[in-house]
């Protein structure tokens, strides 16, 4: 009887020896897969990688590849874009302070041409970020904006995301509190207290022009009619309209003085070491006068449309604050982008997602904005990001 019961003992011992723990803490057998579809895993390094946009630093070589697919929803305020799909792949690593991310996908052009400024018989105006459609509904003209890259996490608990992922907040047609505003696609949470950490890299107005940052977001249930519950994290912003009124009618803020090429963003030091010049006056036929004496002719051809130094539309500038939170460097080449970002592992901001716990799994999302103001191209199930 006594070596039955040491065998029974036994054989329990050795059940539970082949059962693992679930990430829950609950005991789930050995023959179960209770991994995410799509989980990305972040080993940890101890050299962090330097965060420039290239990706050839050693924390990333054997690093586990995650591969995401996107694509852009066929509706009506995605028109023009309906249908596009990008592969993104994506590698994540960590220290004692940071997580770092890498993320690579291909896109055919580059697109920074954000709603640059042109003279049209003495009247400044800026091209559309929408694409222009006949009454066939034939794109006539594209829409000039920049690329973009997108992700969002959980700053709380939000309902459905770790099943359907950043989709939860997207809706479609009118804002049910307000007017929509003129727009029929919105981002806000269904519950009360329910925030989502967004980031979003804008190629023009943050991580390519001198400015290495990603914009630090958020969205909750708090809904305007023309955002949605879209909201920026408390600080100075990393760009500005690079747009003023003079005598009733809009110009540009800076120019380039000497162009030499078509240029698509002002930066910090460009404004300080005078590369650009401050527009301060506007002549009866539209020519601009500059501060450093120069004027700028509203027949010269290249600042027509289509012309070879037409101004861009936002000035950068470095931000400080909850919204700089983010390092990211994005550069384009070869027809794909490379996009470096490094975020601490805990910011204590109520707006951020905090990656306190090494045994949980997070869920996020991914988007591609290729010139694109809204379109986007968003992963559909969530995909998990786990601390090795």
């Amino acid at each position: 009887m006594k070596n039955t019961l040491y065998t029974v003992l036994a054989l329990l011992v050795a059940m539970a020896a082949l059962q693992g723990c679930d990430r829950d803490g609950t005991l789930d057998s050995m023959n179960d897969n209770n991994d995410p579809e799509n989980l990305l895993v972040a080993s940890r390094t101890s050299t962090a990688p330097v965060i420039d946009g290239v990706a050839d630093d050693a924390a990333w070589q054997g690093a586990a590849t995650v591969n995401i697919g996107t694509v852009v929803a066929d509706i009506p305020a995605f028109r023009g874009y309906g249908g596009r799909q990008y592969q993104v792949e994506m590698k994540a690593a960590y220290d004692d302070n940071y997580l770092y991310l890498t993320a690579h996908y291909a896109d055919a052009t580059l697109d920074a041409n954000r709603e640059p400024w042109y003279v049209d018989n003495g009247v400044w105006k800026q091209e559309s970020r929408w694409p222009q459609f006949d009454e066939d509904g034939n794109e006539t003209r594209m829409g000039f904006y920049e690329d973009k890259f997108s992700m969002m996490w959980e700053a709380s608990e939000v309902e459905g995301f770790d099943t359907q992922g950043c989709g939860v907040a997207c809706h479609v047609g009118l804002n049910p509190f307000q007017s929509d505003g003129g727009k029929s696609a919105l981002k806000y949470t269904r519950n009360f207290g329910e925030v989502m950490d967004m980031w979003h890299l804008k190629y023009v107005r943050s991580a390519g022009s001198q400015v290495p940052k990603m914009d630090d977001q958020y969205t909750n249930f708090t809904s305007t009619a023309n955002n949605g519950g879209r909201h920026s994290d408390p600080g100075t912003g990393h760009y500005a309209n690079n747009k003023q009124t003079i005598d009733g009618m809009s110009v540009p803020l800076y120019v380039r003085a000497n162009p030499t090429d078509t240029y698509y963003w002002i930066s910090p030091d460009d404004i300080s070491s005078g590369v650009v010049a401050r527009v301060t006056g506007l002549t009866a036929d539209g020519d601009l006068v500059l501060e450093n004496g120069g004027t700028i002719s509203h027949t010269d051809p290249a600042y027509q449309r289509n012309g070879a130094y037409n101004p861009p539309s936002v000035y950068s500038r470095m931000p400080d604050g909850d919204r700089s939170d983010i390092d990211a460097v994005a550069r384009y080449g070869g027809g794909f982008w490379t996009v470096e970002i490094r975020r601490a592992l805990t910011t204590g901001s109520m707006y951020d997602v905090q990656w306190d716990d090494m045994t949980k799994d997070y869920p996020f999302g991914v988007a591609v904005f290729d010139n694109a103001g809204i379109a986007h191209g968003a992963s559909g199930d969530p995909v998990f990001l786990r601390f090795r």
